[in-house]
């Protein structure tokens, strides 16, 4: 396979993998979820655990998760909003690698 057909093969997964994060059917609003992906700013709680998430996702502990439930978000809620910040996160990152191996700024 040469690296044009490879670039293209990984290209549609890694798309398939952000849709999925947004897309899918779940019982948070995908408009949220797109937001979340996209880093936009979220009230406390949800804000500051998102953070977490992007950058420090070791340091979240049960408390972060019981301050979440303690304002609605149910557990499905949670792993949808969790799932679409670290794959909004991830993406970023692929997509600064991408750049610097190319050579892009």
């Amino acid at each position: 396979m040469n690296d044009a057909a490879a670039d293209r093969r990984h290209a549609t997964a890694i798309d398939r993998v952000r849709r999925s994060a947004i897309e899918v059917r779940g019982v948070t609003d995908a408009a949220l979820r797109r937001a979340v992906y996209d880093a936009a700013a979220q009230p406390p709680p949800l804000g500051p655990y998102l953070d977490k998430v992007r950058n420090q996702a070791w340091t979240i502990t049960d408390e972060d998760i019981g301050a979440l439930q303690a304002t609605g978000y149910s557990e499905d809620a949670i792993l949808e909003l969790t799932i679409a910040a670290a794959a909004g996160a991830a993406g970023r990152r692929y997509d600064a690698a991408l750049r610097a191996v190319r050579g892009d700024r």
